[in-house]
């Protein structure tokens, strides 16, 4: 069931949601935002990012439907999705942000409300966020175990990694602003938008998980964090490392840092290995040691032990 919501009162929360080439999936995303049960207005802000498909065209015919909860702004040029990210939110006019990219959806219809009832009753939280189920598009299957799980602090977060669904969380817009006045992100020229928040989130605020799912992530064949493309691979990874050095030294941590060029290749390594890609770039250009690590990198239970070992193997030839 569709919510109308009346047009001359202002939303308490905005949904974001940013497209690119995405006509097989937005109406699904839509109808899921759409569908949500609430006490309480919220607009429906989207985003396309100069679709060359009909994503645009579908994105019109829900606009003219829902006049008083949608508003589109999407651009007449292609300016990438960490630029389209950050300017959507900007234009956000509710208290509270919610984000849903075109390709995934929500499947609780009381998401929503759930975690603005959450946010309002605690004000020391800055951000909640859930699980996920995970569908594999191309196979058209789910996978057995959801994506989304605790992350216990910044250092966490820093050290080990995001494990924070973006189409299940929902923030406050005060803070934010305060992060972009203070980080300025889309200058900093990153390719991702999410880790960063995150980061600054979880060291000036508060963040609670939640283990209900509520949504569905779909694992595309290629994606910003996951492409076929060694190069775009390799700059995604680099991206992710110079996040991770900037915060090091923005706010004068005294974490360790084990990320370097070696390291950021044999990550690159892990994901070509995975794509069953063995004969790559990545791997001739590895020294003989690196090798040794990248040979253990196949196995993704060994993986998550590769950083540490590499540091013994470095220290000990």
């Amino acid at each position: 069931m569709w919510k109308f919501m009346a047009s001359s009162f202002e939303p308490l929360v905005s949904v974001c949601v940013i497209s690119y080439n995405q006509e097989n999936f937005i109406k699904t995303c839509l109808d899921g935002i759409l569908s949500q049960k609430t006490n309480f207005s919220f607009e429906l802000l989207i985003s396309d990012d100069a679709s060359t498909d009909k994503t645009q065209t579908l994105v019109k015919e829900y606009e003219e439907a829902f006049p008083t909860i949608i508003r589109n702004i999407s651009k007449e040029k292609n300016v990438g999705s960490v630029e389209n990210f950050y300017t959507t939110m900007n234009d956000a006019k509710g208290r509270y942000i919610a984000l849903c990219e075109a390709d995934d959806f929500w499947i609780d219809t009381n998401k929503l409300q759930n975690q603005i009832d959450f946010l309002e009753n605690n004000p020391e939280i800055g951000m909640c966020y859930a699980r996920a189920k995970l569908f594999h598009n191309k196979k058209q299957r789910y996978y057995s175990k959801p994506t989304g799980s605790l992350v216990s602090s910044f250092d966490d977060l820093f050290i080990n990694g995001s494990r924070i669904p973006t189409l299940t969380s929902c923030f406050r817009k005060n803070l934010y602003e305060q992060y972009i006045k203070e980080i300025n992100p889309i200058e900093k020229g990153w390719l991702l938008g999410d880790l960063p928040m995150w980061l600054w989130f979880y060291y000036n605020s508060k963040v609670y998980f939640s283990s209900d799912i509520v949504a569905v992530y779909r694992k595309l064949e290629d994606s910003v964090s996951h492409s076929k493309d060694f190069e775009k691979q390799k700059r995604f990874d680099r991206s992710c490392f110079a996040v991770r050095s900037f915060y090091k030294a923005h706010y004068n941590l005294h974490l360790p840092l084990e990320w370097n060029e070696d390291s950021v290749n044999i990550q690159i390594a892990f994901h070509q290995f995975n794509r069953e890609k063995i004969l790559n770039s990545s791997f001739k250009n590895l020294e003989t040691k690196e090798k040794l690590v990248w040979v253990l990198a196949h196995s993704k239970i060994l993986f998550f032990l590769t950083k540490k070992l590499y540091i013994i193997i470095k220290g000990g030839f």
